[in-house]
């Protein structure tokens, strides 16, 4: 599977995210765009849970241009964890919106780019972001929540559920913002993993 996906201080700040989606609104794209989370990362098994904490921030770094001659958005992903016994990792994706989808690609070589995003966001639609022979990453917007994180309370926030072989991922975008909160439950035969990820604050141009 490829890769998916993800200032002025929020405090107590609330956010309404009522109706349709119309978009980019939902995943605001411009170069400079920051968001920066906690994340909580939990190892879950029979006898033992073992968790580990860290940060993450996204920016949107760069316009570029694919291989193929197609423009594109970089995204780079930092993640940083407080135990040294976890690896620090950057990841780097390449966006691109039509104003009906946010396709993903991998690199700059990528002629197959995922199907990150279908807008506007409705509760029930479906969309497959991704599938081979092995696995298949299907999408689905299951409704709207009211979610509280450390930036502050966002109203009405679209839920959309990512689904692969033994893999959930729940993602809330809030309206003028992007995704405030990430949830990721992987089961395996030996244990069940947890990462949350919760916005922080965020740089919107």
């Amino acid at each position: 599977m490829k890769k998916l996906i993800w200032l002025l201080p929020l405090m107590a700040l609330i956010v309404s995210c009522n109706g349709e989606s119309d978009g980019e609104n939902y995943f605001p794209l411009a170069v400079g765009n920051i968001w920066n989370y906690n994340i909580v990362y939990r190892m879950i098994m029979t006898t033992d849970t073992t968790q580990y904490t860290g940060t993450s921030t996204t920016e949107i770094t760069r316009e570029t241009i694919l291989n193929s001659n197609i423009d594109v958005l970089e995204q780079v992903t930092t993640t940083l964890w407080d135990d040294t016994t976890m690896t620090d990792h950057v990841d780097t994706t390449y966006l691109l919106s039509d104003g009906d989808r946010m396709l993903i690609y991998n690199d700059l070589a990528d002629t197959d780019p995922d199907t990150g995003l279908v807008f506007p966001f409705e509760q029930g639609s479906t969309w497959t972001v991704y599938a081979d022979t092995t696995d298949t990453l299907t999408a689905e917007v299951l409704g709207q929540d009211d979610i509280t994180v450390p930036a502050g309370t966002y109203s009405d926030c679209w839920d959309v559920r990512f689904t692969s072989l033994g893999q959930t991922q729940d993602n809330w975008f809030a309206e003028g913002v992007g995704i405030v909160r990430y949830h990721m439950i992987t089961l395996t035969p030996a244990m069940t993993t947890e990462l949350t990820k919760e916005l922080v604050s965020s740089t919107i141009q």
